[in-house]
């Protein structure tokens, strides 16, 4: 009741107000709503689009759906590559068109672009409930990324246990993604290119009858070209998993590259299982301390195919 009584008297000051200043100003009435046919557009959204799509497509909805009626679109941003048809039409009885968005030349992969349209002020009805928007703001991305491998993922430190986890790779970045690992929006990502030859010169100590002799060989190794990234591909070994410790903020893992790390396929001696694995080590902390260090392991149960191996082949 007192909140009643409160917001009676705040509106009888701002009457009293608004009688004594009414000569201060010109008021100047909206724009009245053309024939009472309300439009709004859906709710705001992000798209995320194939790298090979070239048109996006926007829903456009009215409240009145006798007759035919074409509305223009106004163009508040967009980049230029983004073609917006200047007006939309309804067909009579309709209550929703779609307004294509075409897309040229010029848009960039994996960056986002920002798009702002909307209707004439005449063709809303800002004050009905429920009326939706009459500006469209939404920004578009172009991304490959698709699934590459089902398998199941093995946390050995912090948030121990198994669980099932798709494996995405983008062949335009040449990244793998385990998207979602740990929580929502938690994706980490890596780079695979298959075992590397590496030639350096190892340093070979002898004892002789004069003494120590040292000498420098070549020597030729394998090694798996494997390291965590940014989401840009940037090789990165220490990143945010997503996870919220309710007293001590987000895990973070640190990559220790001092150890073996990389995919190996083998049979498994107990069971006789071909296992075909992805393995590292990471230490897991929050702001308190360290959860301590280990290996992780992903063990892939289907390819889709194995990105390397074709880059290889070419």
């Amino acid at each position: 009741m007192n909140k009643i009584k409160f917001a009676l008297v705040s509106l009888a000051l701002v009457l009293g107000f608004t009688a004594c200043n009414k000569n201060d100003y010109d008021y100047e009435p909206g724009k009245a709503t053309a024939s009472d046919k309300a439009l709004f557009f859906d709710d705001e959204e992000n798209l995320v689009l194939e790298l090979t799509d070239n048109e996006v497509e926007v829903t456009l909805n009215r409240a009145n759906t006798e007759g035919e009626l074409t509305v223009p679109l106004i163009v508040m941003s967009a980049p230029d590559f983004v073609k917006v048809p200047e007006t939309a039409t309804f067909a009579a009885g309709e209550a929703q068109t779609t307004v294509k968005l075409e897309m040229g030349e010029g848009m960039e992969p994996f960056v986002k672009y920002l798009v702002k349209i909307a209707i004439p002020e005449e063709y809303t009805q800002p004050y009905a409930e429920d009326a939706g928007s009459p500006v469209y703001s939404f920004t578009i991305l172009k991304e490959d990324w698709a699934p590459i491998a089902n398998g199941v993922f093995t946390s050995t430190v912090a948030l121990t246990g198994s669980w099932e986890q798709e494996l995405q790779y983008s062949d335009f970045l040449d990244l793998y993604k385990f998207p979602d690992l740990f929580a929502d929006g938690g994706n980490v990502f890596f780079h695979y290119g298959g075992k590397v030859e590496v030639n350096e010169q190892k340093e070979v100590i002898t004892e002789t009858e004069e003494g120590m002799d040292t000498a420098y060989v070549d020597t030729t190794y394998y090694k798996d070209d494997f390291y965590f990234t940014d989401a840009n591909g940037k090789h990165i070994v220490k990143f945010g998993l997503a996870y919220i410790h309710p007293t001590y903020g987000e895990l973070m893992a640190t990559v220790n590259e001092d150890y073996e790390m990389g995919y190996d396929e083998y049979t498994d001696e107990e069971t006789g299982e071909p296992v075909n694995e992805f393995y590292w080590v990471w230490k897991v902390s929050v702001s308190a301390g360290s959860f301590g260090e280990n290996y992780q392991f992903y063990d892939v149960t289907e390819w889709v195919k194995k990105p390397w191996e074709e880059k290889n082949d070419e």
